[in-house]
């Protein structure tokens, strides 16, 4: 199994909007209305579109994972717009596609994130995470200093 992490390009939209449909109809079955799950799929094709006629390599941090040549997952930094923590980067998604799960890959794009944070002058960052407990989400919060 090959892979390789890189930076988005304008190309990867197509691909990483269906990333977003597959992991999260595969994660949120069960947890998240089945409605808003299958508008995922009758809005990737314009997801996709969007996401290339606003493509701007300069301001993406955005960066793919290729398994065998093939877009399957990605991680997605910046600065944080949550007023509570000052001059913060974040992660704010990490996405795999299944048969990808539990392979290591998300560690490397964990660490792929932090070093792109590193490289935007961050010196610390939080990470947020979609938690459940029975019907109700919220998101829970780490900091990470460096």
């Amino acid at each position: 199994m090959n892979y390789l992490i890189r930076r988005k390009e304008k190309e990867d939209c197509a691909s990483v909007a269906n990333v977003v449909t597959v992991t999260w109809n595969e994660t949120y079955k069960g947890i998240v209305n089945d409605d808003f799950l299958n508008s995922l799929y009758e809005n990737e094709e314009q997801r996709a579109n969007n996401s290339y006629n606003n493509f701007s390599e300069k301001d993406d941090h955005q960066l793919v994972l290729e398994v065998d040549n093939e877009v399957v997952g990605f991680v997605n930094v910046g600065a944080t717009d949550d007023t509570d923590y000052d001059y913060c980067g974040e992660i704010y998604v990490i996405y795999i596609i299944g048969d990808c799960k539990s392979k290591g890959f998300g560690k490397k794009l964990f660490e792929a994130g932090i070093t792109e944070l590193k490289k935007m002058g961050f010196n610390k960052m939080i990470v947020g995470g979609l938690l459940t407990i029975q019907v109700m989400n919220f998101i829970n919060i780490w900091v990470v200093d460096w």
